[in-house]
Order: structure tokens, then sequence, then C-alpha cells
């Protein structure tokens, strides 16, 4: 799937750095990975900030058990969300 901006997105049934994407902290997370959300009920797809949230959490947080953390910014839904990683292309 691609990103409107152009980037790859990588679901969370794919790869990531070796691991499945269901298993990946913060720290396996290569520096071009960006991560978004994506709200389950109207479809948003928001960029986060992967830093600050890893300066939240720690290098070792595991990021599939935040996902009911997130909110969408359109509808304010906060079930059924979930993280979207995407493959930024390093020019």
């Amino acid at each position: 799937m691609r990103h409107r901006r152009g980037i790859d997105l990588v679901g969370a049934g794919d790869e990531i750095a070796g691991q499945k994407a269901n298993e990946v902290t913060f720290a396996d997370l290569p520096q071009w990975y960006s991560v978004s959300g994506k709200c389950g009920q109207c479809g948003e797809v928001s960029m986060l900030e992967r830093w600050e949230l890893q300066r939240r959490f720690g290098k070792s947080q595991q990021l599939m058990p935040l996902e009911r953390k997130l909110r969408c910014s359109r509808c304010g839904n906060g079930t059924g969300n979930h993280f979207v990683f995407g493959h930024v292309s390093r020019d």
C-alpha cells in the first residue's frame, strides 16, 4: 500500500527489520521508517512523531500494545485503530 506522500506502507502482517510487525520495538525500527496511525472507522492515516513516541515510552517498548492509545484526529474514534509503518525513501 502507498501513502499519498509517496511512502511505502507496511501492515501488521509484514516483517520489519527481520521481525514480525506485531513484535517490533522502537529500537528495532530502522531510522528510515515512519510511524502512522490508521483509524478503524473513517480510514484516516496520520503521521505520528516517531521520535517523540520513543522518548515518551522508551526504546524497548513494543509498538502494538500502544495501539489501544491511538485516537483519530479527524473523527475522534478510539477503537479499532492501528499502526502503519512506512518505508521512507532515503534520497
